[in-house]
């Protein structure tokens, strides 16, 4: 897993790398991904627009898995797949936010 923080502040410029971490999952954080990336369909979720907003966070959530890349790109997701896979996934990385747009 590569997990990837931006310096950029919601309605502007994305920024630079802040943080950055790469790691292999264990056995029981891999199943717990598979779960939650299974239940988001595989990233396969329709395209919506690329809106962005003054106080949120862009979340881009990629995949490749048998030679096939896939990715999501949401705003400030609230709910559904792909805010809980997100979850997962920030879970991983061992980073806590006060918040989580």
């Amino acid at each position: 897993m590569t997990a990837t923080f931006l310096s950029g502040q919601g309605g502007y410029e994305p920024g630079k790398v802040e943080k950055r971490i790469q790691r292999t999952l264990t056995s029981s954080e891999g199943q717990q991904f598979r779960r939650a990336l299974d239940a988001a369909n595989g990233l396969r979720m329709p395209a919506v627009e690329c809106n962005s907003g003054y106080d949120g966070a862009m979340w881009i959530l990629e995949a490749a898995e048998d030679g096939k890349y896939r990715y999501v790109n949401r705003w400030s997701p609230k709910s559904g797949p792909a805010n809980a896979l997100g979850k997962v996934m920030l879970s991983f990385t061992g980073w806590h936010f006060q918040d989580v747009y």
